[in-house]
């Protein structure tokens, strides 16, 4: 039996926990596992110590403590005890789903996509106060309603009416109880604002950004713009003194822009939003032309955004609901209230667990309060039952205590199941938690690393540039530039492409120097970068796979060498090679915790992101870009 004396165990009977995430840096690991939602940090000898239980037997006592340290078997008790707490169905969330009927065009909207008739209903007064008295009685300590549709405010009377009869109630039931709207933020009157002051309601206005981004999606049924409506709105809402906050859907045209954004709302609303909601890409029944499909990007974007709204104080919802778990050690085995703890009253009167499924009415059913059990209905026992914690997919993963599932109508679509996986999330939430981990042990942002090409320095088309130099000196391609970049981690190493396509090394340099004149004919200085640099005011090292030379000459033809501390080109090793990155860091004296890296697409960014370090994505060349969101967003990340 191996038995070690520092540990007090049996070796054979104890193991690391199998639950823990990781993310390393040069120096040191960094730790997530689910037990107490707990967050750690060790360097890279401590950490190997730990592997091996060549500890101390009170640092050991510590680490069983926080179940870095488990025996044996430990997964199969931990999934069990975790299941008993799913527990039955307690209603906190009620949907009112005034009308399906809308006054907005939005291409991505899953309710409205998801019809397969033109036909739209009008919720009744009467049937919804009833099923507004069956939640009161039949719901636990805290209860929501929240105003749905299609657009809700086109059904007046009902909101009124069922916003008064709720403000009735409370006086009769001991709870908490909170009133929210879901609008397009199209319908503004005084009776409405009047009303939801008195009735301190949250009115949630969709808003994708400035009107450039904000109208590519969202339109109204005449094809006009939705923003300038939305926008003269909110501010009526607000200097009524409504709670004001704003739902923003990521779609391909803002999702590059998620952190300027961020500051445009800071600077646009002077602090009087109380909140913000990121909502994911979602598909419809019919999928969806504007959806994201890196998620990766889309929690990079998420987050760093977070990061702004969190400076201001203003509350950003979808980290701060895994956030909330983190700080209270508690899990979160739901993020949809769907999955056993709300119900949907359509404005067809008909009862179910999701307001996705409205268009095509499966899971809803028609049913009259007094005959409703919310806790016995076969419908909602199934919806409770989904978590990860019952799924076996999800039973090793390290984030099954904090996922809470995502959208069973996502997984619907996607794996033809409402118990299949959200893969959105599989994608998200490492990169959520490498943030998570970073802000909880990260120091400040001490050097800024940059992109040059595209980032800094903006060029023309690339494929146009080569075309040019390919016809002066007679070239016939054998490979595209497409396809070589694909072949080399989605980099051109102009030197490699053209030797590739047949140029002798006597004529190669003639080629470089054509190229190079090309290249820089068609290139502008991105000034409002420098600008925000000199803010910032931190060494500034350039990135580059062109040669060093090159880029320093043409620093100093735009008057703005002086600026950077350093630039690292393609003279000893090629970017994004592991070897260029280390050499780097050695170089410089910089840790990837002391870092922040600013680049122009994802391809330019994960390379060094797997190196731990922060980054930040600016896409001047977006063809969605607008000048509107160059604002000091960058200045605020790196304080």
């Amino acid at each position: 039996m191996n038995f070690n004396t520092k540990l007090g165990v049996v070796l054979d009977q104890v193991e690391l926990n199998p639950y823990i995430y990781s993310f390393e840096t040069l120096d040191n690991i960094y730790l997530y596992l689910p037990y107490k939602q707990t967050l750690a940090s060790f360097s890279k000898e401590e950490w190997a110590r730990i592997k091996s239980l060549n500890v101390e037997s009170n640092i050991a006592k510590a680490l069983g403590e926080k179940k870095i340290y488990v025996e044996q078997g430990y997964s199969e008790n931990f999934i069990e005890l975790y299941k008993k707490q799913i527990g039955s169905p307690s209603l906190r969330i009620v949907y009112i789903i005034s009308t399906d009927a809308c006054n907005f065009n939005c291409r991505y909207c899953f309710i409205e996509n998801n019809f397969n008739t033109q036909n739209r209903s009008t919720a009744k007064v009467d049937e919804v106060i009833k099923w507004v008295d069956y939640a009161l009685a039949n719901s636990n300590d805290e209860l929501r309603f929240i105003f749905y549709g299609g657009e809700p405010l086109l059904n007046k009377e009902l909101v009124l009416n069922a916003i008064n009869h709720i403000n009735e109630q409370r006086q009769k039931y001991h709870k908490s109880i909170a009133i929210s709207i879901n609008t397009n933020g199209s319908i503004y009157s005084d009776e409405f604002a009047d009303t939801f002051k008195k009735s301190r309601v949250n009115l949630s206005i969709s808003l994708d950004g400035p009107k450039e981004l904000n109208d590519k999606g969202r339109v109204t049924k005449i094809g006009d713009s939705a923003f300038d409506l939305a926008f003269e709105n909110i501010w009526k809402y607000i200097d009524k003194g409504v709670n004001v906050s704003l739902s923003i859907t990521i779609t391909k045209y803002n999702i590059n822009f998620l952190p300027q954004i961020a500051r445009w709302i800071v600077d646009t609303f002077k602090g009087k939003i109380n909140g913000v909601g990121f909502n994911p890409p979602m598909e419809s029944e019919f999928g969806n032309p504007i959806t994201v499909e890196d998620f990766k990007l889309v929690m990079l974007q998420i987050y760093n955004a977070f990061r702004i709204f969190k400076k201001y104080g203003i509350y950003e919802d979808r980290v701060m609901r895994r956030l909330n778990a983190i700080i209270d050690e508690r899990p979160h085995l739901k993020d949809c209230a769907g999955v056993g703890n709300q119900i949907v009253i359509a404005a067809d009167g008909k009862i179910g667990p999701c307001q996705a499924f409205i268009g095509s009415g499966r899971y809803f059913k028609d049913i009259a309060p007094e005959e409703y059990n919310f806790k016995s209905d076969e419908t909602i026992l199934e919806w409770n039952s989904i978590t990860p914690v019952n799924k076996e997919e999800c039973k090793k993963c390290p984030f099954i205590l904090i996922c809470g599932n995502g959208c069973p109508y996502y997984a619907s679509l996607k794996d033809g199941t409402i118990h299949g996986l959200d893969r959105r999330y599989c994608e998200m939430l490492p990169i959520m938690m490498n943030e998570i981990l970073k802000d909880n042990f990260y120091g400040k942002i001490k050097a800024i690393f940059l992109d040059y090409d595209d980032t800094l320095m903006l060029r023309g088309n690339l494929g146009e540039v080569l075309d040019e130099v390919a016809k002066i000196f007679g070239i016939v391609y054998k490979i595209d530039y497409k396809k070589f970049m694909e072949e080399n981690a989605g980099y051109l190493n102009v030197r490699d492409f053209f030797v590739a396509n047949g140029v002798s090394e006597a004529e190669i340099n003639k080629v470089i120097v054509a190229y190079i004149k090309a290249f820089k004919k068609g290139s502008r200085l991105n000034t409002w970068l420098i600008e925000q640099l000199k803010k910032i005011n931190l060494p500034t090292f350039i990135l580059t796979n062109n040669s060093e030379r090159m880029v320093i000459d043409e620093l100093r033809e735009n008057r703005v060498e002086g600026y950077f501390a350093g630039v690292f080109g393609n003279s000893l090793y090629k970017k994004p090679s592991k070897e260029f990155y280390e050499h780097v860091f050695k170089t410089t004296g910089y840790r990837p915790e002391e870092i922040l890296y600013i680049g122009d697409s994802m391809r330019d960014l994960l390379p060094i992101y797997n190196f731990g370090c922060r980054v930040a994505l600016l896409s001047p060349k977006d063809e969605n870009y607008t000048q509107i969101l160059e604002n000091e967003w960058l200045v605020d990340l790196c304080q």
